[in-house]
């Protein structure tokens, strides 16, 4: 049987199906007038009030799209125009890499060390460049599973209100910490230099298609326009249908569950990573919640994921991470994806891809 690390989607297990089909009939008993028809196209109100609560913000920074990253391609679409440059992580999500580039933005790459990019290249970068907008996955990055430290989110914060600068904070994981402290997101040091966005994707099923974004108050009236005039209104019976999850004493034992599964998936990933990898000369940031670990491992004697099949074991294409896609042997692990059984085999597998295969 191949093992599947290629995607990073929550196990169907960790779906709560029982839950949305009570919410999907209990929305339709409560708010059937307001999911029904066309809506609001800021989103469904009740969802837009309980975020606001839960996030710190007024309810009309708040807009609940059709995934978090629709409303980050959306933004890309009205707000960057070809030739603009965008500053991203290295490694950065491979789509909104791609949505940025399908936009003409000219990308620039910060690498990412263990604890977050560097704020004096970033500044260094924005005095060169003049960037129009910055992208940045400050908790659990995907792919690599870095997480920015409170310092560096401080001086980048910092950095971004001297130079007026707007940030893209993609919190698709901030929710899912399975060890160590929370640590504020951007938002909380920059307010009007930071749209902060957010998805029930991974908490609850990504076939939901419900993610939402938090504006500074003078950025909102511009973006709904543009999105009125591209889909009028997002799915409100989705909305609906998570506006009466979330607010159900099952939901917070689902969040429960979710930590409990995936911190064990984390540490049996860590331990086979340790046994079957480390001794090869792999690096590897260590997560302490998210979905991923990032490990870069010795070249081999043609991409890594070209050789995998042969061994049972299927890898993402680790290039299309990186805004060059020069060939860099690294590997997205997706713990959060597959019981913990398969996790080991897939790791012990991958350690005999590079040991077997050196260059």
């Amino acid at each position: 049987m191949t093992l599947q690390f290629t995607r990073g989607v929550p196990a169907l297990d960790m779906m709560p199906a029982e839950l949305l089909a009570q919410s999907s009939h209990a929305a339709m008993q409560q708010y059937a007038a307001m999911a029904l028809p066309y809506g609001a196209t800021m989103g469904f109100l009740p969802l837009r009030e309980w975020l606001a609560q839960h996030h710190d913000c007024r309810v009309e920074q708040v807009i609940v799209g059709n995934g978090s990253i629709n409303l980050i391609a959306h933004w890309a679409h009205s707000f960057l125009s070809p030739g603009d440059t965008v500053i991203v992580e290295s490694p950065t999500y491979d789509r909104a890499l791609t949505l940025f580039q399908e936009a003409g933005a000219q990308i620039i790459a910060l690498p990412l060390l263990d604890d977050g990019i560097d704020p004096a290249v970033l500044e260094a970068q924005i005095i060169s460049h003049k960037p129009r907008l910055i992208y940045l996955i400050a908790d659990f990055n995907n792919p690599s599973g870095v997480t920015t430290s409170a310092a560096k989110r401080e001086a980048i914060a910092t950095i971004a209100q001297r130079h007026d600068v707007l940030i893209i904070e993609d919190g698709a994981y901030h929710q899912l910490r399975y060890l160590g402290e929370p640590i504020p997101q951007l938002r909380h040091y920059a307010p009007d230099n930071v749209l902060s966005t957010g998805s029930f994707s991974k908490l609850l099923a990504p076939g939901l298609r419900t993610g939402w974004m938090i504006l500074p108050p003078q950025l909102v009236d511009g973006f709904v326009a543009h999105l009125q005039n591209m889909y009028i209104t997002p799915n409100q019976y989705a909305q609906a249908t998570v506006m009466a999850a979330v607010t159900t004493d099952a939901y917070v034992q689902q969040l429960a569950r979710l930590h409990d599964t995936y911190r064990q998936r984390l540490q049996v990933a860590h331990q086979a990573l340790e046994q079957y990898l480390k001794p090869l000369g792999t690096h590897w940031a260590e997560p302490e919640g998210g979905f991923f670990f990032g490990v870069t491992v010795p070249p081999t004697k043609q991409p890594i994921w070209d050789i995998s099949p042969a061994y049972g074991l299927a890898l993402v294409n680790g290039d299309g991470f990186f805004h060059d896609r020069t060939n860099t042997n690294f590997v997205r692990v997706p713990f959060c994806s597959l019981n913990e059984a398969d996790l080991e085999e897939g790791i012990e597998r991958l350690g005999q891809v590079v040991r077997e295969n050196l260059a």
